[in-house]
């Protein structure tokens, strides 16, 4: 969850709380879906002018945000138009696992399975319980092992989608739709700090060794471009550079200016 509300894909519901097992509704998991493919700026800017066209101001947008995502998920061919109309006039009712499995499968651009290569959704005990459109987008899902049943016999897909199971599921696919973004997902080890002063800058710098034997120097300090550092994840915990110590094991994620913007680490053993 924290993975996740760190890359701006999630966001808590009052009070910093994410609430694990609170229900998402339909509006909000397809919203969650859609930031994950680095399409909520273009979804929310949407939004703003379909407020606009009705003489609202950008700013008062809000009550616009789900018709943005929803028109661009029928872009993306996430959504049919007939999908759209219905998640519109439903989209406050809790989501469905088999929805949720429906639009991510989209999203990932997954090839249908059909006919007799069904062979993973079939052998849940409700499986009769599934919307028959969904059925081919999701068993590519399922044989990609990206999301799977309740239990080793259920899928349930008419139980409502927890928030917990929406953030796993996005740190799932992410790497999946890193490129889409631009983004480039790396891993090495930090194997040196030491500090350079520019002008009238003192700044950090921790030396990085890929995996790949390439080596680059971390710089985070102040700049003239102001304070720059980079979020990390490391024991649970979300913070800055400080975290970061010789030996960590580490994976990073390039943005398209060839700026570090996240790391995940691992303590030395």
């Amino acid at each position: 969850i924290l993975k996740m509300a760190a890359l701006g894909i999630i966001r808590g519901v009052g009070g910093n709380r994410f609430n694990p097992n609170g229900v998402l509704t339909k509006e909000q998991a397809l919203i969650l879906i859609l930031r994950s493919m680095g399409l909520g700026e273009l979804a929310e800017s949407k939004a703003e002018e379909l407020a606009a066209a009705t003489g609202q101001k950008p700013e008062n947008a809000t009550g616009f945000t789900i018709r943005g995502y929803i028109e661009t998920a029928v872009e993306e061919e996430i959504l049919s138009e007939g999908e759209a109309a219905v998640l519109l006039a439903n989209r406050t009712k809790p989501a469905e696992r088999q929805e949720v499995a429906y639009w991510t499968s989209k999203a990932l651009g997954l090839s249908p399975v059909y006919g007799t290569a069904q062979k993973l959704i079939h052998g849940f005990n409700d499986a009769g319980r599934f919307d028959a459109r969904y059925l081919a987008a999701i068993e590519a899902l399922l044989q990609e092992k990206i999301m799977s049943g309740t239990s080793h016999t259920t899928f349930s897909p008419q139980g409502n989608m927890k928030r917990g199971e929406m953030a796993a599921l996005l740190e799932r696919i992410y790497p999946r739709l890193a490129e889409r973004q631009k983004l480039v997902i790396d891993t090495g080890i930090v194997t040196g700090e030491g500090s350079q002063q520019v002008g009238a800058y003192r700044q950090k710098l921790l030396e990085i060794r890929t995996d790949d034997l390439q080596v680059f120097n971390l710089v985070t300090g102040a700049s003239p471009a102001g304070q720059r550092d980079v979020i990390v994840y490391k024991n649970g915990s979300l913070g800055n550079s400080s975290l970061l110590k010789v030996g960590d094991r580490i994976t990073f994620t390039f943005n398209s200016a060839q700026e570090v913007e996240f790391i995940e680490a691992v303590p030395a053993a």
